[in-house]
């Protein structure tokens, strides 16, 4: 009986073991499909696609690539370096040879004087060009700096003092209390006694 239980298994193994030998010929036809996709010359990066109005460079020795192995990463951490006033870079594979570059700009709603008025974006963004004089259509922020000058040109510097002129500036235009005037001015010179300045009348 033993005898021919053994001979019975041999032949009609447990059926438990054929969903294991169907994974594992998967497993290995997947390996094998992304081994040929790596080493194949119909992957090799030819186009990289640029926003038209950002004059980026790109990496040395990017096109030629295979697709597949390019680093997104490391080519998005490269293009912004080049371009802090951007929000994001985005790097997409399109294959069968494309990169789709997507970059986000930052937008200004503030401005404020160092050696010239610089805007500002909502998150403490400080764009590094500057103005001899201020931007009419953009809020004045006053009392933001140290007067150590610590806030540098072409940073995001979410200072406390400058995180707080600008959620206040938020506010005001978000609490309908402006009624159709012009917010041109907000001075946190003293936390305790904010200021700020419509229609270049101090409230």
């Amino acid at each position: 009986d033993i005898a021919k239980r053994l001979i019975d298994y041999k032949i009609h193994p447990p059926t438990i073991y054929f969903p294991l030998i169907a994974l594992t010929l998967l497993v290995a036809a997947v390996s094998g499909v992304c081994q040929l996709a790596l080493r194949s010359e119909a992957f090799e990066l030819t186009e990289i696609r640029l926003p038209p109005d950002h004059p980026l460079r790109l990496p040395e020795g990017l096109r030629g690539q295979n697709i597949w192995t390019v680093d997104l990463e490391a080519v998005a951490d490269h293009l912004k370096a080049q371009a802090p006033q951007l929000k994001t870079v985005r790097v997409i594979r399109q294959p069968p040879h494309t990169l789709q570059i997507e970059c986000v700009r930052r937008h200004p709603i503030a401005q404020l004087k160092l050696a010239g008025w610089h805007a500002v974006d909502p998150e403490g963004f400080i764009f590094p060009e500057s103005r001899t004089e201020p931007n009419a259509g953009l809020v004045v922020l006053k009392g933001v700096n140290h007067p150590s000058g610590s806030l540098k040109a072409g940073r995001q510097q979410p200072t406390e003092r400058l995180m707080l002129a600008l959620r206040l500036a938020a506010q005001l235009r978000r609490s309908g209390l402006l009624a159709g005037r012009q917010l041109t001015e907000v001075d946190v010179s003293q936390p305790s006694q904010l200021t700020f300045v419509l229609d270049q009348e101090t409230e």
